[in-house]
């Protein structure tokens, strides 16, 4: 029943992320993902909060649609939401690809 649920909550997400929403994610893997983007980017503290964020989000539900974090909470650290927080579109482009990637990596073994 939980997994119909989800099946018709998430139309385009498998049995994997089902998984993921149940089980979550390793926090270190999530950390790694996104290691990159912060070793390119020079993020304020702000920016870091809500990177901060949106890992411990993904460690808990298994992964993160890209429209969760133009709401709350992400959405409180600046006024301007998240594209107010990050201006340059190539800090949220990288944003973005990391969650697209984090999401497309789903495997069962």
């Amino acid at each position: 029943e939980e997994y119909e649920k989800f099946k018709k909550e998430h139309k385009h997400w498998g049995f994997g992320n089902f998984l993921r929403s149940i089980i979550g994610l390793d926090r270190e893997a999530v950390q790694k993902s996104f290691s990159e983007v912060l070793q390119t980017h020079k993020f304020n503290g702000d920016q870091m909060d809500f990177i901060e964020k949106v890992i411990e989000f993904i460690t808990r539900e298994g992964n993160i649609e890209i429209g969760t974090i133009l709401d709350k909470p992400f959405c409180d650290l600046h006024m301007g939401g998240f594209f107010g927080l990050f201006p340059d579109e190539k800090e949220q482009e990288a944003i973005f690809e990391t969650i697209d990637r984090i999401n497309k990596n789903v495997v069962i073994t």
